[in-house]
């Protein structure tokens, strides 16, 4: 299926204020990069200051890698007309994933397709552009099917769910694609891939949520400006919240030396270091949240319940799971740790033959090198 352009036309821009003018230094604004100074889900002044004003690149997270691959595999399956299969071998860095990510791109890619394919004439990665007082601003729409109705569609990987109104993502595309096609109102969809049960989020976005698009556009822009005028960072904060798990530059923020420039003896002291805080910053977290959850960002802090489950006659709850044609050694597992005396012991040998050692290679710290264990 070759990238389809019937119905699309391109209508003069009816453009606001001055002309937008590109060059060597002229800042191209991104929804991904005024987010990322704001207050919104994913905002972090100081990763920002990072990565645009001192222009560093970030290091990649798995996460951020997965989530580029599984947008390339459906843009080529829909580009090209091929199964996930032969996609993902056509997509730079997939060669890096493991099995299991090999297995979770497919199904993401998969569950989308196998869903909805889009039907008539659609773009596919389609990049759209506006300018607004003076600045030019870019975004790239995952899909844009071109109907009786245009419908921007935009593909997730997160686990967070999330409607198109609750980020100024799809309202800005709205605005720069409604510019150019001379539409007034269109369909934003968030397909949210790793659900399989209403994967799918949709809004109608009409003149007034561009015109708010464009305002916050407008403010975050002249933040920047009045930010990068300051000294240094000061104006530049750290945001901690979710998306500090998916950030390569934590280590930066904590003070910790760029990743590649620390000995190994380096990177010991500083996990033995930062462990210890760990510890003693839960143990305080611990007495801060009976008064009440800590909210840090997106995320909150608290007193969560969770249960296990214990069976006094595990040999019937063994039968039962038998009976359903279930493995009970898929539910039932033991720690070497807790064996050890009883290996050890007459009963060692007997134990060996009824259950099987399944080894593993963790990275942790003993008082004791691997080959004295």
């Amino acid at each position: 299926m070759e990238r389809r352009l019937a119905g699309l036309m391109k209508f003069p821009a009816t453009r606001e204020n001055e002309p937008c003018v590109s060059g060597v230094g002229k800042t191209v604004w991104s929804f991904s990069r005024l987010e990322l100074f704001s207050d919104g889900r994913y905002g972090c002044p100081r990763r920002y200051y990072y990565r645009y004003v001192e222009k560093r690149p970030e290091p990649p997270t798995p996460a951020l890698e997965r989530g580029r691959i599984v947008h390339a595999v459906i843009a080529t399956c829909l580009r090209e007309a091929v199964e996930p299969e032969a996609a993902l071998g056509r997509v730079p860095g997939a060669d890096g994933l493991d099995q299991d990510g090999r297995v979770e791109a497919l199904s993401l890619a998969r569950g989308y397709l196998d869903a909805e394919r889009p039907r008539g004439s659609f773009l596919v990665e389609e990049r759209l552009d506006g300018c607004l007082e003076g600045e030019t601003f870019v975004g790239y729409a995952d899909l844009v099917e071109l109907g009786d109705s245009v419908v921007l569609t935009d593909f997730k990987t997160s686990w967070e769910r999330f409607g198109p109104l609750d980020t100024w993502q799809l309202p800005l595309y709205a605005w720069m694609y409604a510019e150019r096609a001379g539409v007034r109102k269109l369909r934003a969809r968030l397909w949210f891939l790793r659900y399989h049960k209403e994967p799918c989020l949709e809004a109608e976005i009409g003149p007034d949520e561009m015109e708010a698009a464009r305002d916050w556009a407008r403010k975050t822009v002249a933040e920047i400006k009045t930010g990068e005028e300051q000294p240094l960072w000061s104006c530049f904060p750290p945001r901690p919240g979710g998306a500090c798990s998916g950030c390569g530059f934590a280590p930066d923020c904590l003070g910790l030396p760029p990743a590649g420039r620390m000995q190994p003896e380096e990177l010991g002291g500083t996990i033995l270091r930062l462990e210890r805080a760990l510890e003693v910053c839960r143990k305080q977290m611990e007495g801060a949240v009976l008064s009440g959850p800590v909210q840090v960002g997106s995320q909150h802090f608290g007193i969560y319940p969770r249960s296990r489950w214990v069976f006094p006659d595990v040999a019937a709850f063994c039968a039962l799971l038998e009976r359903e044609g279930k493995d009970p050694w898929q539910y039932l597992e033991v720690p070497g740790w807790k064996l050890g005396r009883l290996l050890r012991s007459q009963l060692g040998a007997t134990i060996r033959e009824l259950g099987q050692e399944v080894r593993e290679a963790y990275l942790t710290h003993r008082d004791k090198p691997p080959e004295a264990v």
